[in-house]
């Protein structure tokens, strides 16, 4: 490839050429002057001879770059030169010119085995030569053609001593280089077993500075450390004598922010990656610089600076400025160099000084976790020794008055007093492992906190009347205050906020053996209410006011062995208070009392606010008037159990069959399958964990069946994530254990039809004409004697339920002026028990979990199927 460009090209070639060049033109002279214008030569070879003098040596140039090349260039050199010497006349003199002078050139190039292939060619060239001059012999020569050949040897040996000069003076510049860079690797050797051997980014600096100072005058170095996370540069340290105590103090305390002090030289030479080389620094240089910059500059006037990036693994950690203020520092390009090879030393070491303080903090954060473990496990075990003592105590007293109750001389009165000391011992054993529950869903973020409506004024109430019976049990009294005003409803989570309250209670009067447990409410800020709860118990010390809220732990020991408990109400209490949006802070003082106030976040929509007592006093009457014991429903249908535990069957059973079901029981999913499938249930019962097949399971292949009987699950397992699980797989609601009888009361009347009552009045809310249409003629096709009733949106359906007698709701869930599920949740709230059944195209498992959160019976997606019309019109 044709290449002039010389830094391409080896020496051997940029020297040879003007040697080459000169050779030519002595050869093209001595070819003149012995040669022209005899007829010696044909013209032919006049053409090869100015060729090989005028255009070769520059051809030859731009073809070659590499030394093996032009040795193949001087070999063919001396294949012409044998050649013009047998052209000549094979004269003595100047046969020995040329063979001499190229044979010098080829062995200096190429060496003997060169100057072997040398000869053969200068044989084979000089017999051609010979041949095209048919080998006659010059004996003498003209006066011009000897000067010529003359004065070129001396020329190229003056060419030759000059090479031979620049190759000396290249070995001794070489030489010294070699000697530099040993002194230089000696240097940074030296250097990195110094700052290696430190284990502190101070000490590491302070020999580099050292290591410096004998080789330039340096006076401070300044360590620029680079925070990412921050996006910031610190001056993390300053080194030398130069600089005065409170002159670092005022250096330490600035800081460099990349993007608003971008214009500085620290921050643009890191970003930058370059090196910074200011050897004479003058104060209007300064000026025209970053602001940081010249505060800098005020603090102590500098006069030259150099400033490198520091890196680590190519990683850039801050920077390094050498800073002079009493004399001018100016580093040459091979200085800047060095320096830099020293940094990377320095980086080096300030990784393995980073690298051992991160195992010393690893070591130490190790030691202080093993210490918490510890502490940990200690209170875990003092937790489990408390618990096995706090359910031994109830099962006692469960199984000793269990086996008194089969005793046949036990009393109606006696009878009546063993049932109560049992219920009251299952349910403390319930409390304590709700608690431990809780607490595994509060550490595995499994609580859900719901935002519903609270009525404050009926949850202080219950509240209230729970405090005065168990203030009287014990002798105490019991005060409730309230700071007007206060909201009539807030937004939060109901049963929660309820047991953190009773939990709160239940400590108060524990721990209270004479005097007084007073309750206050008040509303402190626009989003938080506040509730206290006082005591004139036995109060704690600071010191274990700190550890109240820690899980498995009371004040003290002894705390537990008096009073009892599992050290876990007030770490739940703690942890959903704050889950509510709040906080629960407790004041307390030995032998005195202890004050807890909890505060909840109120939400977005507040009530009316009640501004006097004689309002609040109103409100509760109201309330008062309207409560009432839940009375056990009268329904109709038939029911299907599965629970594999006969205790539960019998339970399940009894209860159901209060309210007048038919109830029939299986022990596993697979039967239930089975039956659901040959015969005609209203409702089915699936508990969750039986053998050969579970509740899910056998929920899911009866829905794929095609069968629409409403599904409920049956369990203990109630986590959120589990309830999700559950109404997914076809579930349209779920039965907590232990049973909750007016929950399930509850779910029956919305679920069943009552007993007495006939389908009469079938209402149909749709804003769709064609829709209402075409619903109403299903309804009149199952039965003429039906009464169907219309209304465009949810108000009118209110309107209607209000002035008629409706049996039956099919309620579009999309509508004008007032929804569907708007509409069913006011019907609930008001009383309505009849099913309701929510008509809509949404047929996702979110919005149907919807409709049945609001109080909807069941869901029927549109277009509507008028089997499933007529399954639906059948159950009632």
């Amino acid at each position: 490839m044709l290449s002039w460009s010389r830094e391409h090209k080896a020496q051997d070639v940029r020297d040879n050429y003007p040697l080459r060049v000169a050779v030519m033109w002595v050869v093209l002279a001595i070819h003149m002057s012995l040669m022209w214008p005899t007829d010696l030569i044909p013209a032919w070879f006049w053409g090869v001879i100015f060729i090989h003098t005028l255009v070769w040596p520059h051809l030859a140039y731009s073809l070659s770059s590499r030394r093996a090349h032009e040795c193949y260039n001087l070999l063919f050199d001396i294949t012409m030169y044998g050649m013009y010497v047998g052209v000549w006349g094979f004269n003595p003199f100047l046969a020995a010119v040329f063979v001499a002078t190229s044979n010098l050139t080829l062995v200096s190039l190429g060496g003997m085995q060169l100057l072997f292939w040398a000869v053969n060619v200068q044989i084979v060239g000089a017999l051609i030569g010979g041949w095209i001059t048919q080998y006659y012999f010059r004996q003498n020569l003209a006066l011009v053609p000897m000067l010529i050949a003359t004065v070129g040897f001396f020329s190229f040996m003056v060419g030759v001593g000059w090479l031979m000069n620049r190759i000396h003076r290249r070995l001794h510049h070489t030489r010294s280089h070699l000697k530099e860079q040993h002194e230089e690797l000696s240097h940074i050797n030296q250097l990195a077993l110094a700052v290696n051997s430190q284990l502190t980014i101070d000490s590491i600096i302070q020999r580099l500075l050292d290591a410096l100072e004998q080789l330039y005058p340096m006076e401070a170095v300044y360590f620029l450390s680079f925070e990412p996370s921050a996006n910031k540069l610190v001056i993390a340290g300053i080194y030398g004598e130069a600089i005065s105590y409170r002159e670092r103090s005022q250096f330490e305390a600035l800081e460099f922010d990349l993007d608003a002090d971008a214009d500085s030289i620290f921050v643009m030479g890191l970003q930058q990656r370059r090196v910074i080389n200011i050897g004479h620094l003058h104060p209007d240089l300064v000026s025209a610089g970053a602001a940081i910059d010249k505060r800098l500059y005020d603090i102590k006037p500098s006069l030259s600076l150099i400033y490198f990036p520091v890196y680590i693994e190519d990683t850039v950690v801050g920077g390094l400025a050498f800073i002079n203020h009493k004399y001018h520092c100016l580093l040459e390009k091979k200085d800047i160099r060095r320096v830099s090879d020293y940094l990377v030393q320095v980086g080096t070491a300030i990784k393995n000084a980073n690298l051992i303080r991160q195992l010393q903090q690893a070591k130490e954060e190790a030691l202080i976790a093993q210490k918490k473990a510890e502490a940990s496990e200690e209170a875990k075990s003092r937790f489990l020794a408390n618990m096995s003592h706090e359910i031994r105590t109830p099962m006692t007293a469960i199984l000793g008055y269990s086996e008194a109750l089969q005793e046949p001389v036990v009393s109606v009165e006696e009878r009546l007093k063993f049932v109560d000391i049992i219920m009251n011992s299952g349910r403390h054993l319930l409390s304590m492992i709700n608690n431990i529950l809780d607490i595994s869903k509060i550490e595995a973020s499994k609580v859900h906190i719901e935002n519903i409506g609270i009525d404050v004024v009926h949850l202080m109430g219950d509240i209230e009347s729970y405090l005065k019976l168990k203030a009287q049990e014990k002798g105490l009294e019991y005060r409730v205050t309230i700071s007007y005003p206060v909201p009539e409803r807030i937004v939060n989570d109901p049963t929660r906020l309820r047991q953190v309250l009773l939990n709160l209670c239940n400590n108060a009067i524990k721990f209270t053996e004479q005097g007084c447990v007073s309750l206050s409410l008040s509303w402190p800020q626009k989003n938080l209410l506040s509730v206290s709860v006082r005591d004139t118990g036995i109060g704690m010390t600071p010191q274990e006011s700190e550890a109240v809220f820690e899980a498995f732990t009371q004040a003290d020991s002894s705390t537990t062995r008096i009073y009892g408990g599992t050290g876990l109400g007030l770490t739940i209490s703690k942890s959903l208070a704050m889950l509510m949006g709040g906080s629960l802070e407790v004041v307390s003082e030995k032998g005195v009392g202890s004050t807890f106030t909890l505060t909840v976040d109120t939400g977005d929509k507040l009530g009316p606010l009640i501004e006097s007592p004689n309002s609040w006093q109103l409100l509760q009457r109201r309330q008062f008037s309207q409560a009432g014991k839940h009375q056990v429903p009268a329904l109709s249908g038939r029911v299907l159990v599965a629970e594999d535990n006969p205790v539960n069957q019998q339970i399940i059973k009894r209860l159901l069959e209060q309210v007048g079901l038919s109830v029939e029981l299986v022990s596993d999913g697979k039967q239930a399958v089975e039956k659901a499938k040959v015969g005609v249930y209203d409702l089915i019962f699936l508990d969750m964990q039986m053998p050969v097949m579970g509740g899910e399971a056998a929920a899911r292949i009866i829905k794929e069946s095609g069968l629409s009987t409403p599904l409920v699950a049956f369990t203990a397992n109630v986590m959120t994530h589990q309830i999700h699980s559950y109404f997914q797989s076809g579930f349209i609601d779920v039965v907590e254990k232990p049973i909750d009888k007016d929950k399930l009361y509850s779910l029956l009347t919305h679920l069943l039809k009552p007993a007495s009552s006939q389908l009469k009045n079938v209402l149909i809310v749709d804003d769709d004409e064609i829709n209402a249409m075409i619903l109403t003629r299903q309804v009149k096709n199952y039965s003429e004697t039906l009464t169907v009733l219309q209304a465009s949106n949810g108000e009118e359906a209110l309107a209607k339920v209000e002035s008629s007698a409706v049996d039956l709701i099919f309620m579009d869930m999309e509508m004008p002026v007032m929804g569907g599920i708007e509409a069913t949740q006011k019907l609930r709230q008001g009383g309505f028990v009849r099913p309701i059944y929510m008509v809509t195209g949404n047929v996702d498992v979110e919005h149907k979990s919807l409709c049945l959160a609001a109080g909807a019976t069941g869901h029927l997606p549109k277009p509507l199927d008028k089997k499933k019309v007529r399954s639906v019109l059948e159950l009632y």
